[in-house]
């Protein structure tokens, strides 16, 4: 989940609509008059374009170097219902697909392309990006979905009521249901390897990690863990299982990060950042030891969890002046353990 609330966007002096991290390798920021997109290691900006107010970035390839990206509705071209597929190579646009419905979210895998629209999610199968089928969902609004990113099969989730439907994009079958939470659900997510599955409610106190059946010899989902994140109600903008699923981390409306040990059920470690923005997280392609921090202001930190000493150390931080057109990486400390 890496599309954060409007109104708190707003909280933030920036011209940013909507940033993500892609590929664990770019950060993709959609703005009031275009797009950046960065790479994370080496720091540098890759391709910026100013082409209208833009909601939503997806990188679809490197080389060549193709993204996917929405329009907010402000200028005409570049209708909420209209994905704009574009080479940042050549600087040509290749192809749009449209919807009947608003667009909420996109996200890709190595063999599926998912479009999340307002009472659908149409599947599309890369890399030629060829439609395979559209499931049906609750007409609410509601962006929040999962792809699976790496295993032996493509997982979607995405709620319904306060249940968590898991589909097998292979087979386009329902494999697993589950009653997730009280409250309607804000936040999904698999683990690294497919084992687990990840979620938190509009409320965010409690964090509930579920065991993915593989065999698919029942219909349901088995929640080994939970968590609790605090008394006060968050929203939770994003959870990333890291060290191959043996800790999660979890961002929220808060100002604290939370890192969970998966095994022993309690809290590994904290990190108090100010203020309270919002903020995504992910893991750097070229250091899975590393954690990547994104904020709207637009920032980007960069820290590694010190397994041992049961903490999260500062390693730099990579700030970025939209306004002066410039860019700086500096190794200077980023939080409060």
């Amino acid at each position: 989940m890496n599309l954060v609330d409007r109104e708190l966007l707003e909280l933030v002096d920036s011209d940013v609509l909507f940033f993500k991290l892609c590929l664990n390798e770019f950060v993709t920021f959609g703005l009031s008059d275009g797009i950046k997109i960065y790479r994370i290691d080496p720091f540098e900006n890759v391709w910026e374009g100013r082409i209208g107010e833009i909601k939503l970035v997806e990188v679809l390839s490197i080389s060549p170097c193709r993204i996917a990206f929405v329009g907010t509705g402000k200028d005409p071209s570049l209708s909420p219902r209209k994905i704009i597929f574009y080479n940042t190579t050549t600087s040509k646009k290749i192809d749009d697909l449209s919807f009947p419905k608003t667009i909420l979210s996109l996200d890709l895998n190595e063999t599926r392309f998912i479009v999340n629209t307002f009472d659908k999610i149409h599947i599309y199968e890369t890399p030629k990006f060829e439609f395979q089928t559209s499931i049906d969902k609750e007409t609410n609004g509601n962006n929040v979905c999962a792809l699976s990113k790496v295993g032996t099969r493509n997982l979607l989730a995405f709620p319904k009521k306060n249940f968590i439907q898991v589909y097998d994009l292979d087979s386009y079958e329902l494999c697993c249901s589950v009653k997730c939470h009280n409250n309607p659900i804000s936040c999904v997510g698999f683990g690294l390897n497919q084992s687990y599955l990840v979620t938190s409610s509009i409320i965010g106190t409690c964090i509930r990690v579920f065991e993915i059946n593989k065999n698919n010899n029942n219909n349901n989902l088995k929640k080994i863990k939970e968590f609790k994140r605090g008394t006060r109600k968050a929203k939770i903008f994003q959870t990333s299982f890291i060290f191959n699923d043996k800790y999660l981390l979890v961002t929220s409306k808060h100002k604290t990060i939370h890192v969970f040990d998966i095994e022993k059920e309690k809290t590994f470690c904290k990190l108090h950042l100010k203020p309270d923005i919002p903020r995504i997280c992910g893991i750097s392609k070229n250091n899975e030891n590393q954690i990547i921090l994104i904020t709207p202001e637009p920032n980007i930190l960069i820290y590694q969890l010190d397994v041992k000493n049961k903490k999260l150390v500062f390693i730099k931080s990579c700030s970025i002046d939209f306004n002066q057109e410039e860019q700086e990486e500096k190794g200077e400390k980023g939080g409060k353990n």
